[in-house]
């Protein structure tokens, strides 16, 4: 039997404890998925890094308007964010390397990420060069 609070509106009490902890680890899980720090997080929602961690751990009690500022921080819909039937699959090797580069990026400066951004570029055309071989 899962907790349950009761507050105003409730007759009997509600699983909110269910709900913080299901709504906790979506956020954290799409947030990894995303590559995203808790410091990158709470600026694209304006709150303080400690706010997401203690929601990612389903001791915060988040308002409506959190919680949608959560989903848009993710880029996702609030039911998407709510429904723990909607299972987020394990992050593949290649998903990954693109969080882990992409943290890698976020924490330097502007100059590195133009200079990588011109050497993906550069790569890219030539890979677009190599003939392919077909494959039976």
């Amino acid at each position: 039997m899962r907790p349950t609070e009761k507050g105003p509106g409730t007759k009997n009490g509600t699983p909110l404890r269910g709900l913080k902890e299901v709504l906790g680890r979506r956020v954290w899980e799409l947030r990894r998925r995303r590559g995203y720090t808790q410091e990158d997080m709470a600026k694209r929602m304006k709150l303080h890094w400690t706010y997401i961690g203690g929601l990612e751990r389903g001791e915060r009690n988040p308002n409506l308007s959190t919680m949608v500022r959560a989903a848009e921080g993710l880029g996702v819909r609030l039911v998407d964010l709510l429904d723990d039937r909607r299972t987020v699959q394990p992050l593949t090797a290649r998903e990954r390397r693109e969080a882990n580069l992409l943290r890698f990026l976020r924490k330097r400066d502007d100059g590195l990420l133009v200079m990588v951004d011109a050497v993906a570029r550069q790569m890219g055309q030539r890979w677009e060069k190599i003939p392919r071989t077909k494959q039976s």
